[in-house]
């Protein structure tokens, strides 16, 4: 599972892909890729990886998604590598509602 609860919130692992031509979410990740036990949420952002651009971006994409604040999308791990890992102030029954529509 590419989330999980954790006090105050939950845990969600991302894979980003910048300067894409569109801003796109999309579920899961081939296993080929990563190993067999990779599941990611991977989001198409249309920011390159300069200054911190795709990390903004997808700070504002995942605060309008989940109806936070940018400042309240935590990048935990994976400033500067494209998977990263966030923490968000939501229930693990936000996310599903969100992402699992």
């Amino acid at each position: 599972m590419w989330y999980h609860e954790k006090e105050g919130g939950v845990i969600l692992q991302i894979k980003v892909i910048s300067s894409a031509k569109r801003t796109a979410i999309v579920k899961g990740h081939p296993p080929s890729l990563l190993g067999a036990d990779a599941d990611f949420l991977t989001i198409k952002i249309t920011a390159a990886l300069v200054q911190g651009q795709a990390n903004k971006s997808l700070r504002k994409i995942l605060a309008k998604k989940l109806s936070l604040a940018p400042s309240d999308v935590m990048i935990v791990r994976g400033q500067t590598n494209n998977i990263k890992i966030i923490f968000v102030p939501v229930s693990a029954d936000q996310i599903k509602a969100v992402f699992e529509e």
